[in-house]
């Protein structure tokens, strides 16, 4: 009995082990289980991954293909390339001598530049000075055309004097050349007493004029050309005495200091025509204050009605 129980109590040892070791199986085969499953999940995946590469690769072979054909076209361009560049080396060294020379001829022209430019200024400069000089010259000459313009007015201005002085010197010679005419006794006291008065002088004498009125005034005039003036009443008695003494006839005198100085003067008189010295202007006013100058008797008749003397003014 005892041994069975040993027997039986090793046969649940036995059973129990068997149990835990068929336990620890089934555990195990849970587990190759799930490693299978898991192991069949990353073969699918790695054979995606290979078809993918391979996929790639075969595309890459592809590409390959591709660029090696490229590549032996490019190689065969190179070739024919450098048989192109073979053939125009002389083409090349023809060109680059071309080069250098076009260069050199760059360098002389940029010198010749710089000399150009240089003359350009240096005739700039000198186109300004001469504008400067031109402008100076344009206003020197607009004042020189000023100026003769003036002389010109000057010039015109003395020879109308000029034309003033020849009247009255020609008038003061057809007065010394008719001395000769003078009354003896006019003449007598002009060339033996004339210094032994303040005043002894002739009425021709102290009158001038132009040439135009020249001979108006004579006509006007007449004999009192030879009337003598003289400063008082005096003078006059006493060159009146002279005469007489001597036997030389008589002369008229005018003493100037018993004219009066209110004499009238009209307009356009011959008084305006004529000159003479201050002390004479009494002496002019009365004898030329109203006396008037016309073209012809006609026109004095239609201006004055008839009622003047009437003097022609030629």
């Amino acid at each position: 009995m005892s041994r069975q129980k040993k027997t039986w109590k090793r046969c649940a040892n036995i059973f129990e082990s068997t149990n835990t070791k068929l336990e620890d199986f089934h555990d195990q085969l849970k587990r190759a289980k799930h490693n299978l499953s898991d192991s069949k999940e990353k073969y699918s995946e790695i054979q995606q991954t290979y078809t993918t590469e391979r996929k790639t690769l075969n595309e890459l072979e592809q590409k390959q293909n591709n660029l090696n054909q490229d590549l032996s076209q490019l190689q065969n361009k190179r070739i024919r390339i450098e048989s192109k560049l073979e053939n125009t080396e002389e083409d090349l060294q023809r060109i680059a001598n071309e080069i250098n020379n076009l260069e050199e001829q760059i360098s002389e022209l940029k010198d010749q530049r710089e000399t150009l430019r240089g003359q350009l200024e240096e005739a700039s400069a000198a186109r300004d000075q001469k504008e400067k000089a031109i402008d100076k010259a344009r206003s020197q000459r607009q004042q020189l055309n000023m100026q003769r313009d003036q002389l010109k007015d000057q010039i015109r201005s003395y020879q109308s004097k000029l034309d003033s002085i020849n009247s009255e010197i020609e008038l003061l010679q057809d007065i010394a050349n008719s001395n000769e005419a003078f009354p003896s006794s006019v003449q007598f006291l002009l060339e033996e007493h004339q210094s032994d008065f303040e005043l002894l002088d002739v009425v021709s004498n102290v009158f001038s004029t132009d040439q135009q009125h020249s001979v108006a005034l004579e006509s006007v005039l007449g004999e009192a050309l030879n009337f003598l003036i003289v400063q008082t009443i005096n003078d006059a008695r006493r060159a009146s005495k002279m005469l007489k003494e001597q036997d030389k006839g008589r002369a008229t005198f005018i003493p100037l200091n018993q004219l009066s100085g209110n004499h009238t003067v009209v307009d356009g008189a011959l008084y305006e025509k004529v000159h003479s010295e201050s002390r004479f202007e009494s002496l002019k006013k009365l004898l030329l204050g109203n006396v008037l100058l016309f073209d012809s008797v006609e026109e004095a008749y239609s201006s004055l009605g008839g009622t003047r003397n009437i003097r022609g003014n030629p």
